[in-house]
């Protein structure tokens, strides 16, 4: 999940509209595990054959508390994921 670029689209399964740009480019990991949805800051990057976890640049919000880089929040109805200027809700 990040951000979209009108130069690169495509670059997230998840692609949010932000004016602003405080939303990374690759803000957050949304995984299913075993039917449970878990959400983490950042992505895990290839680069030059090397793979290593990048955080987002602004962070992730769950519930108004900030996530911490390398751990997996698991989500809930009501839960409010704040990525920039964005919100979201779970249902």
């Amino acid at each position: 999940m990040g951000w979209y670029n009108p130069a690169e689209p495509g670059i997230n399964d998840i692609e949010l509209v932000e004016f602003m740009r405080f939303i990374s480019s690759r803000h957050a990991t949304l995984e299913l595990i075993n039917g449970i949805w878990y959400i983490k800051d950042g992505q895990y990057i290839i680069k030059r054959g090397q793979g290593s976890w990048q955080a987002s640049r602004n962070g992730l919000l769950i519930n108004g508390v900030k996530a911490a880089i390398n751990d997996a929040h698991r989500l809930i109805p009501d839960d409010i994921i704040t990525i920039g200027d964005t919100k979201l809700k779970v249902e």
